[in-house]
């Protein structure tokens, strides 16, 4: 019989001290294990993007919001951070840090009050030691703030549904809002979320109307957002990726999860309660059905969503799904709490030992280097000279080299989607021809190519250099190539 693991409910309920002391210890441990190398990387593709517009001034930056296609909440968040502490890698990204620190303690929490303080601790565990959650909460970007609304609104979701009151239905509200504010395709989780209603027991439907009519407030408040959204990127012919097949399903699962044997591992668990769940409906406690059926339409009912969406819009990469990783956290320990409450608890410590050894093995303690940009930054100073154009091959990710090299030049760069710009030596565009060459008027260059391939896949900046200039030196860094070119002497008539 599935019972005795949920934590008691209603309004009396009160978070004992225990489980305070555990959360703050959640917290600190995650901020510890993110904060040794947040700083280790320098600015991705598109952290310097968001970077780049929080630095400009107040009227370029509100002109900025009014075009931009996405929520303006993370903007206006990290705006107001770096104007407080400024710029550089660990201030950017110290909100994701702490978004995703307060996303595990939630968790706790989350797991503690509806299953059981094993069921929390379990599933903090195993969203703390996720390898894209780690990866994520290095990035400064809207994804674990995201996450982070996501958890609170779901825990809001259940606490409303099942308990009342206003203080749920305000919290509710907001956390919903901070959610599509935030990120467009977070508010998947909205919709996704519906298919557990029905799993709620008949004492909660009659909180049904008051629920839509809190989601319909929503969706009134966030109209302003919805006329943003720019309509041609729906359909646009130039998609950056092609519509995903149902491949691509398991490896999101497998993205979100760590590995393919996490993700094997996951799905045993959760095919597991469900069979557990189904098998004991008659006499399972009714919470804990209740809030695993949350839990599981968060976690792979949104993966699920997200793929059908993505048939039509530009939205199935493992990044924007960074919401779902508590979810899944926490309806893997669900399935494990009831596969194995009642006489089978020994099970459950010797399961839990095993599932967080293979996501320790998963664990990667920063995000995965892909362009050394700061390396290329340190050997461009080393070699250029006074007369040296630095022509960087690199597409839109020439903002990151130039933030490497001079923050001052980096707000000054026309804009982050431009490929082009040319300023004080530094001559950033995706692939040069003869015309641009000529215009250099230099007898030394510095190349630094992108192995990005949607950058000069035919390799013309190269080419059309050895014409004029004969190659000195090539190094080698994580996905950039470096090169000298000294200019090749007439010959004598």
């Amino acid at each position: 019989m599935i019972t005795g693991a949920a934590s008691p409910s209603g309004e009396k309920y009160r978070i004992s001290r225990l489980d305070i002391l555990v959360g703050v210890a959640v917290f600190s441990a995650n901020i510890v294990l993110r904060i040794l190398t947040v700083g280790k990387a320098g600015l991705s593709l598109d952290e310097a993007a968001s970077v780049w517009f929080c630095g400009q001034e107040w009227p370029a930056f509100v002109e900025f919001l009014g075009r931009d296609a996405t929520p303006p909440l993370f903007s206006l968040m990290l705006r107001g951070w770096t104007s407080l502490f400024g710029i550089s890698e660990i201030v950017v990204r110290l909100p994701s840090v702490i978004a995703t620190s307060v996303t595990a303690a939630v968790v706790y929490f989350f797991g503690t009050r509806w299953m059981g303080r094993r069921t929390g601790l379990l599933a903090a565990m195993i969203f703390s030691l996720s390898p894209l959650q780690m990866t994520m909460s290095q990035t400064a970007r809207v994804y674990s703030i995201a996450a982070c609304f996501a958890a609170i609104s779901m825990y809001f979701f259940v606490g409303f549904l099942r308990d009342g009151g206003r203080r749920w239905a305000v919290g509710l509200v907001l956390a919903d809002l901070a959610i599509v504010y935030s990120n467009y395709v977070a508010g998947l989780l909205l919709v996704a979320r519906c298919v557990a209603l029905p799993f709620f027991g008949p004492r909660r439907w009659q909180r049904l109307p008051a629920f839509v009519a809190l989601q319909v407030m929503v969706l009134l408040a966030f109209i302003p957002g919805l006329a943003r959204i720019d309509a041609n990127q729906v359909n646009e012919p130039g998609r950056w990726f092609d519509s995903p097949g149902i491949g691509a399903i398991w490896g999101i699962w497998t993205a979100v999860c760590g590995n393919q044997v996490l993700a094997v591992c996951f799905a045993v668990i959760l095919i597991g309660g469900i069979v557990a769940a189904w098998v004991d409906r008659r006499r399972a406690e009714t919470q804990l059905v209740e809030t695993f059926a949350v839990w599981l339409s968060w976690g792979v009912g949104s993966i699920a969503l997200a793929w059908i969406v993505s048939q039509w819009i530009p939205l199935f990469v493992p990044r924007y799904l960074t919401y779902v990783g508590a979810g899944v956290a926490l309806s893997v320990a669900g399935a494990f709490t009831l596969m194995t409450t009642g006489r089978h608890q020994g099970l459950a410590w010797v399961g839990a030992a095993v599932v967080l050894c293979l996501s320790i093995t998963a664990f990667r303690p920063s995000a995965p280097v892909i362009e050394d940009w700061p390396a290329a930054a340190e050997w461009i100073e080393t070699h250029r000279r006074s007369d040296t154009k630095i022509i960087v091959s690199a597409g839109y990710q020439c903002r990151t080299l130039v933030y490497a090299l001079n923050q001052d030049l980096f707000l000054q760069y026309q804009s982050p989607h431009r490929v082009w710009f040319d300023r004080e030596g530094l001559v950033c565009v995706n692939a040069v021809d003869e015309e641009i060459l000529a215009s250099l008027e230099t007898d030394h260059l510095l190349l630094v190519q992108s192995h990005a391939r949607d950058v000069d896949p035919e390799n013309t900046t190269a080419k059309v250099i050895e014409n004029t200039y004969r190659q000195m030196e090539e190094h080698e860094l994580p996905g950039i190539t470096l090169g000298t070119y000294d200019r090749v002497a007439a010959a004598s008539p």
